[in-house]
């Protein structure tokens, strides 16, 4: 019934690259207002930054760094603003609460119980995101196959607390 998300393969990185790993909720601190930020970094550093996104429902994204002239300083200076962006690089095993970070899993469940997991106006989904402390996200199938929920990724706490919330409103529907 849980189907674990395995992280896509690591890029294939050539020479004057690197991968940085950035936690999903700092994304946004890196990129900065309409790109500021990155290309700030992409200036002062003489490189050029795409940001990776196949991870994140695992929780983290990457920022793939270029040097035209294979330069480590370049390199070395953009991963340094990008981890004084982040506060730091991004420790894998350890979430922001201290603990260690569990992937998003997926449950499968009765189509019928799309409408109750969701809630008028989104209002049940919202309260079981702020009550479990993790993402959950709903994906509704064709022709009465069964949805898919999405839990996490966090600690295993939330993780667990989001799919008990969950079975319990399923368990409740049916």
């Amino acid at each position: 019934q849980f189907e674990q998300l395995k992280p896509p393969p690591e890029p294939v990185l050539g020479p004057g690259q690197r991968s940085i790993k950035i936690p999903q909720n700092m994304v946004g601190k890196v990129l900065g207002k309409m790109g500021a930020t990155v290309h700030e970094i992409q200036a002062q550093t003489r490189t050029d930054i795409k940001i990776n996104q196949d991870s994140k429902m695992i929780g983290y994204s990457l920022a793939i760094v270029s040097s035209a002239t294979s330069s480590i300083d370049d390199l070395n200076a953009a991963e340094r603003l990008i981890h004084e962006k982040i506060g730091g690089p991004m420790i894998t095993s350890l979430s922001a609460a201290g603990g260690p970070i569990e992937p998003a899993k997926v449950i499968q469940v009765d189509d019928v119980c799309v409408g109750g997991l969701i809630g008028r106006g989104g209002e049940y989904i919202k309260f079981m995101t702020a009550e479990a402390g993790c993402r959950i996200q709903v994906e509704q199938k064709k022709d009465g196959q069964p949805a898919t929920v999405t839990v996490g990724p966090g600690t295993p706490e939330t993780v667990a607390k989001a799919e008990q919330l969950v079975h319990g409103k399923v368990n409740e529907i049916l």
